[in-house]
Formats: C-alpha cells, sequence, structure tokens
C-alpha cells in the first residue's frame, strides 16, 4: 500500500520503495506542497496543512500563470475607444 507523507513526512512507501523526506530527518521547517504565487502578490499552498506561506519552506515554488486553471493568470485585456 503506497503512502503520502502525511503530516509526520517521516517516511513514505511508492512503488515498493520506502524513502524519507530529507527536510524532516533534518527537523527543518519547512512543507510538503508547492506555493503558487499570483499575479496580484497572493499566494497559496496545495498542502491543506500548510501553517505559512513564506517561499523558503517549500522547495516548489510556482507562478500562476504557468497553471492552467488559475482565472488571474489570463492576460488582462485593454479596450480601446474610438476618438
Amino acid at each position: 500500500m503506497n503512502e503520502g507523507l502525511g503530516s509526520a513526512g517521516i517516511s513514505a512507501v511508492r512503488d515498493g520503495a520506502a524513502f524519507s523526506c530529507r527536510d524532516c530527518a533534518a527537523d527543518i521547517d519547512h512543507c510538503h506542497g508547492t506555493l503558487i504565487e499570483h499575479r496580484d502578490a497572493l499566494a497559496e499552498c496545495t498542502d491543506p496543512q500548510c501553517v505559512s506561506l513564506a517561499g523558503d519552506r517549500h522547495r516548489l515554488v510556482t507562478a500562476c500563470a504557468e497553471l492552467d486553471d488559475c482565472g488571474c493568470a489570463q492576460p488582462e485585456i485593454e479596450y480601446l475607444t474610438a476618438s
């Protein structure tokens, strides 16, 4: 049975191989989720148990423009008016 890192994050089994998180083993404050940075300077994390949105706590950081389903990543439309 495969297990995720869960809240403890100490070890997991994937495809029959056991592994552990280096940051968990070193007792480093970190998050296993991906930090998504939005155009309006807000951020969110994919891990529902995340306690801080600081970029240095996340190994994976991406801009929402890299995602297909983020509404704020859409280019702004500039409307021109006739004069």
